[in-house]
């Protein structure tokens, strides 16, 4: 049996609860999809969503699937579709968002909005980050409807606009929507899942959500496990100001604010904070510490090992920045203003901080450690309007949907585990679990030799076909499972 269909073959315990599906057709299918939606721009900004969602809509209503596009901006719409179950138990939400970030298109070996299949990998953005999780939902629900699959719980479809952006409106107050605005001002979304929350709630209002935020490791064609992101780090903004003399540029000051800035963004840049592990990414951590070959395991392990933790932390900052900034609140100073012209001496400069906290970090106590890190009074951090916003309840590993995403994953591939995982990026399940909703995210197959120069937002972004078409049996079989009449 070709390789490509032998990963697809699920054991006979399995199919016998499945309809006998005609899976090599419908990877043709799945393909023709995926495709025609990597090559539809839909860049945020500006997003031009709407292209993408009209695109779902028609494919829904060819199959006598109902549907509606929602959203106050008629250019940023999603979609929302529903099918209907018995109702025996709470909804089942299923998502992947419909806008991608911009392109440097000079940067690319290929077109980035092509679909191009090259050497058994689909390239083009999009491809990881999130149409193939746009692509997962539409197939589930096109087999679930075609089957006329039983169900104890509705299935809703949502394809969502503006995640890109934070999800089309300002940050979410405690109880997960924007603050109230009069007439649609600021703080009300016009787009993205916002904008459904404080609208169309009740469209989507469910007991679990599958989204982005996972996948399935693999190195060498080999999956080695799956994460399965439960919560993610929160963004607060803040920012280093600068304050200085003005003067003439040919009388140079020992106060100029540029200066006293750089030196600021030097120190906060070098500064390693303290490591920080929650619950999820201890027990994260220790699993590696478990299944990762000899070398890497003792790494994982050595970061509980107090005589051997600092050397870990270091070889982890400067090998795998993804595992550093999982280990700790983050900085990134990304955005530096001063100055108007070249013989003034500016009194004020400013650099903007990519700051990502770790889940319940003591953020005053964290500023505080700024503070005395700068030790410069010329200095001064301002916090923005999210500096305090809540932080959301992580999902869990002891509800029906966890223990139906691992068992899939083992029946699929039997010899890895299923780890819970932090992002350290944001989705758009923040303020699904601010309402309260269990949020699971998942993906398709993330090759290591990938995650550098072909993942999410990278250049020459791509995925694996056959990891395409494996996501789409894996998103079906657990929906089907926790949605289907038992």
């Amino acid at each position: 049996m070709p390789k490509t269909l032998l990963l697809l073959v699920l054991p006979a315990t399995l199919l016998a609860q499945a309809p006998d599906l005609d899976w090599k057709k419908l990877q043709a299918e799945t393909l023709e999809h995926f495709s025609a939606m990597v090559r539809i721009n839909s860049s945020n900004p500006p997003g031009n969503e709407t292209v993408v969602a009209k695109y779902i809509q028609a494919v829904l209503q060819k199959e006598g699937i109902p549907s509606k596009l929602v959203g106050a901006d008629p250019n940023r719409l999603s979609v929302i579709a529903r099918l209907k179950g018995s109702g025996a138990k709470k909804p089942l939400l299923i998502m992947g968002h419909t806008d991608v970030v911009g392109v440097q298109r000079e940067k690319w070996s290929e077109d980035p909005f092509g679909a191009k299949l090259i050497d058994g990998y689909v390239w083009g953005r999009g491809t990881i980050d999130d149409k193939d999780l746009v692509a997962g939902a539409l197939m589930t629900m096109l087999i679930l409807k075609r089957t006329n699959a039983p169900l104890d719980r509705d299935v809703i479809f949502v394809a969502e606009s503006g995640e890109e952006g934070g999800g089309g409106a300002a940050p979410p107050g405690a109880n997960g929507t924007a603050p109230p605005a009069r007439g649609g001002g600021r703080g009300a979304a016009t787009y993205g899942i916002q904008y459904i929350i404080q609208n169309n709630w009740p469209d989507i209002d469910a007991e679990f959500c599958l989204t982005e935020g996972g996948s399935f490791i693999s190195t060498g064609g080999k999956v080695l496990y799956q994460r399965i992101e439960l919560v993610e780090k929160v963004g607060r903004g803040m920012k280093l100001v600068a304050h200085g003399t003005a003067g003439h540029g040919s009388m140079p000051r020992m106060d100029n604010a540029i200066m006293h800035l750089g030196g600021a963004v030097y120190k906060i840049g070098q500064w390693q904070p303290p490591m920080n592990l929650t619950d999820v990414t201890r027990t994260y951590f220790e699993k590696l510490g478990q299944i990762a070959p000899p070398e890497e395991a003792a790494r994982y392990k050595a970061l509980f090992d107090s005589s051997k933790t600092q050397e870990a932390q270091d070889w982890f900052r400067k090998n795998n920045i993804e595992v550093n900034s999982m280990l700790r609140t983050s900085i990134s100073p990304n955005i530096i203003t001063g100055g108007f012209k070249s013989n003034v001496i500016p009194s004020e400069a400013e650099a903007t901080l990519d700051i990502r906290a770790i889940p319940g970090e003591d953020m005053e106590k964290f500023k505080a450690m700024m503070e005395k890190v700068i030790d410069d009074p010329q200095i001064t951090i301002e916090s923005s309007g999210n500096f305090s916003a809540q932080s959301p309840t992580p999902s869990t590993t002891g509800t029906e949907m966890y223990k139906m995403l691992e068992t899939v994953q083992k029946r699929l591939f039997p010899d890895t585990a299923t780890l819970p995982y932090m992002v350290t990026g944001g989705t758009d399940m923040r303020g699904l679990r601010m309402k309260g909703m269990e949020c699971y995210g998942i993906g398709a197959e993330l090759p290591t030799e990938d995650m550098v120069t072909h993942a999410m937002h990278s250049d020459n972004e791509r995925i694996k076909e056959t990891g395409l078409y494996q996501f789409v049996r894996y998103e079906y079989e657990v929906v089907a499972g926790m949605a289907g009449k038992k």
